[in-house]
């Protein structure tokens, strides 16, 4: 038999990644199925295909054996393809601050924003501008009148950590790790259980409502699902420039639509693109379009919850590239939240690593391949998927797995 698989493990993290593609992999062993699978991972690709083809604009440009094809390709968009993933080690390869992932995936145009002094390193001495204490987050399930049972889930478990003004500090774990309520509870979108969270010196828990309205110009987030964090119904300009009237970081609507248009420009988009609706864009440009709703307030923190990991391959690379340029261009620090560590490691100056709720260890990006590292972080390495340079059969990356 013949069983399609369409992007079976998008968005998915390291490790359920590889179990659902070695199911895979068994399943059509034991029952002699042939798979045709769907996806913008090389690194799934490698793993799993002896075969492949690469798709552009409706049509096969390149297709020939994985092994031929990842080690030597013939077609430009494919060497584009695969020079836009990070591999695990790449970091080591570029330098620092000015590191990018393709030539292929070109800064946007700059337009200043405002004239901010350029982003200085991190240093460990560095005053933290967010700081976590003991922050606890407790989920109550069933009860009174749901027909099961009550239980409390403890999605966050007394995590501490600071992240340090002007640095990106990566969060990676497994689904389920915390990680994503760790980001909501890191900017008052969620109330604590327990603990405290400290931005730039105001505790968050004790301020008032007003005060937090302040601060909100100050931190943003970007989600990993661009088409639901933009309201359909509302012109992308308008869902920009309206926050900016709230929050009073524009005093009326034409300094909003300025701001507006300076922000889409930021980004890579045509200021006129501020008059369409979200239906408009492919995914890549609504995930622009979020990230200049983000930055056209000009904050000082951006939590980035998973910003790239529903992208393929070539838009990760720009957005990837263009949060690098805007970091560095507008001063900015980032809480950058993923379950794919090799890009983790290759955008971020620190990591840590959540499991159960637990934060279980911090390093610097540049001591991931220490010795003493925590099992789970481990765990994580053994399961990315890298586009090696001969890739095998099916049967063989099984066993390879």
């Amino acid at each position: 038999g013949l069983l399609f698989a369409d992007g079976p493990t998008t968005a998915l993290d390291a490790t359920i990644q590889k179990q659902i593609l070695d199911l895979l992999l068994d399943l059509a062993a034991e029952t002699r199925t042939a798979i045709l699978l769907i996806t913008h991972d090389f690194g799934v690709v490698s793993h799993t295909s002896s075969r492949v083809a690469v798709m552009r604009h409706g049509a096969i440009v390149e297709v020939g054996e994985t092994a031929q094809v990842l080690a030597a390709p013939s077609h430009e968009y494919t060497r584009t393809l695969i020079a836009s993933v990070p591999e695990i080690g790449q970091r080591h390869l570029q330098g620092g601050r000015e590191r990018r992932l393709l030539d292929a995936a070109p800064a946007t145009q700059r337009v200043h924003l405002a004239d901010r002094p350029a982003a200085a390193a991190p240093r460990a001495e560095d005053a933290p501008i967010l700081t976590l204490r003991e922050i606890s987050k407790e989920f109550v399930l069933g009860g009174l009148g749901t027909g099961h049972d009550r239980s409390v889930v403890r999605a966050v478990d007394a995590v501490s950590l600071e992240v340090r003004r002007g640095e990106i500090f990566g969060l990676i774990g497994e689904s389920g790790s915390g990680k994503s309520t760790l980001a909501r509870l890191s900017g008052a979108l969620l109330p604590l259980t327990a603990g405290s969270v400290t931005f730039d010196g105001v505790d968050l828990a004790d301020a008032d409502a007003a005060t937090v309205r302040q601060l909100r110009r100050r931190f943003q987030y970007v989600f990993q699902d661009a088409t639901t964090a933009l309201n359909p119904r509302i012109k992308v300009g308008d869902q920009i420039a309206r926050p900016l009237v709230r929050l009073g970081k524009a005093a009326n609507r034409k300094e909003a639509a300025e701001l507006t248009r300076r922000a889409l420009e930021l980004v890579g988009l045509k200021a006129g693109y501020g008059d369409r609706y979200p239906r408009e864009f492919s995914g890549g440009q609504r995930q622009r379009v979020v990230i200049a709703r983000a930055i056209a307030l000009e904050p000082e923190l951006l939590v980035l919850d998973e910003p790239t990991s529903a992208l393929d391959v070539s838009t990760q690379a720009t957005i990837l590239n263009l949060l690098l340029d805007l970091k560095h261009e507008l001063n900015l620090t980032y809480l950058f939240i993923g379950h794919n560590l090799a890009v983790i490691e290759f955008v971020c100056d620190r990591i840590g690593v959540m499991q159960h709720g637990s934060l279980l260890e911090t390093f610097s990006a540049d001591d991931l391949f220490q010795p003493g590292r925590h099992p789970a972080t481990r765990a994580l390495l053994d399961s990315v998927l890298p586009i090696h340079a001969h890739a095998a059969s099916p049967e063989e990356s099984r066993a390879r797995g």
